[in-house]
């Protein structure tokens, strides 16, 4: 027993090997009184060395009695651990599991995000998973998961975590401002903006404010995939005049607006075109995409919205995207009006091959910055493609 109150991210036999870079690591994040204390255990091991586990345990100073427990990757899904927090050892507790084999999920030693997060408040002694099953979880990195090595079915606007099955409430849309612009927060996890539980949070980076760096000099904390603003490749939204998810295809997506030097601040805002059209009774279906320029693992992103074209009275049409085409250094191989989104490091899918460097959404890959204004058809909405 434990005589007091005590944090169980992962209780079982794990353990360190000698002459390795595995270890338990802590430190602190933020600046007071809004800082963090984190302790991560990195690769630590339990029953021999091939079964690993990588997770961390995170303290706030500014809300007293939360713990956060944050899974990265496992060879096992718990089927001898317990999971949970209690006060002492006859108080009381909040259990998540007890020998549960599916508790956890099994991840690979490439997994550089959670795949699970576990936020237990002992001030009403509940305890919230990441944002699934109609959950409002104010602690939920799903939508910013990236993906790599997946199949179509699975990396589709990310439905290997179910985030296509997870509609927002009716009637909730992103509104697209026909000839205007529309602002969104770009953050590693919910907490860090203005949908989450805590002002204070919300600083300039959508995540902690102090940077962290790699060795070789990339912004590693939040994972933002740069050295800098300045070499932040870009990031776009596309559409499709779909009101089903289930209806949505890469020739129906069409990249309707770019930002570069994204992501890096919190706030972030995007232009849309002029006679982009009104969406059908249901809204259209729209996606955030992002490919990192380096500094770690390549992959891809896509986050799924629903959304609604406002103040507008245009007839035009889509025209039927095709996909992008590296042309930095020969613009005569750009793709000319409708781009499809960016799909590549993928199982299956990929609608890039053979790129001589990351292919980002900027000139790289032929996008220009700002509202693309040249993805139409001259012809009426009715046959809006689709």
């Amino acid at each position: 027993q434990f005589p007091g109150p005590t944090a169980f991210g992962y209780w079982d036999d794990l353990m360190i090997y000698s002459g390795t870079s595995q270890s338990v690591y802590y430190g602190t994040t933020g600046t007071a009184p809004n800082r963090n204390l984190v302790f991560e255990f990195y690769e630590s091991h339990y029953g021999q060395s091939t079964q690993y586990y990588h997770f961390q345990i995170v303290f706030y100073e500014n809300l007293p009695g939360v713990v956060d427990y944050l899974y990265f990757q496992a060879s096992d899904g718990g089927v001898s651990a317990t999971i949970g927090v209690q006060s002492s050892s006859a108080g009381s507790s909040i259990t998540y599991t007890v020998n549960q084999a599916n508790a956890v999920p099994v991840g690979t030693s490439a997994t550089t995000s959670p795949t699970l997060i576990l936020s237990f408040d002992t001030n009403t002694s509940t305890m919230t998973q990441t944002g699934r099953g109609g959950e409002n979880n104010m602690n939920n990195n799903l939508p910013v998961n990236p993906m790599i090595d997946l199949t179509q079915k699975d990396w589709w606007f990310q439905h290997y975590q179910g985030c296509d099955k997870e509609p927002p409430a009716e009637g909730n849309y992103l509104e697209l401002p026909a000839g205007g612009s529309f602002t969104v927060e770009i953050a590693t996890n919910r907490a860090f903006t203005t949908f989450g539980h805590n002002r204070n949070f919300n600083g300039y980076f959508g995540g902690p404010q102090e940077l962290e760096y790699t060795p070789w000099g990339c912004v590693s904390y939040p994972n933002l995939h740069t050295p800098n603003q300045t070499l932040a490749p870009g990031t776009v939204f596309a559409i499709s005049y779909q009101n089903s998810i289930d209806k949505v295809t890469p020739e129906n997506l069409v990249v309707f607006t770019v930002r570069y030097k994204t992501p890096w601040q919190r706030v972030t805002s995007y232009d849309v075109p002029k006679d982009l059209p009104p969406c059908p009774p249901g809204g259209c279906t729209c996606a955030w995409g992002w490919i990192p320029m380096g500094c770690g693992q390549p992959n891809m992103y896509m986050q799924g919205h629903k959304c609604i074209v406002t103040g507008s009275t245009s007839t035009k049409k889509l025209a039927a995207a095709k996909p992008p085409v590296y042309c930095e250094n020969d613009r005569s191989k750009c793709v000319q009006g409708a781009n499809q989104m960016i799909f590549y490091f993928q199982k299956d899918g990929n609608n890039v091959f053979n790129v001589p460097k990351m292919p980002t959404y900027n000139e790289v890959m032929g996008f220009s910055e700002g509202a693309q204004n040249d993805i139409f058809e001259d012809s009426n909405l009715g046959s809006i493609v689709g």
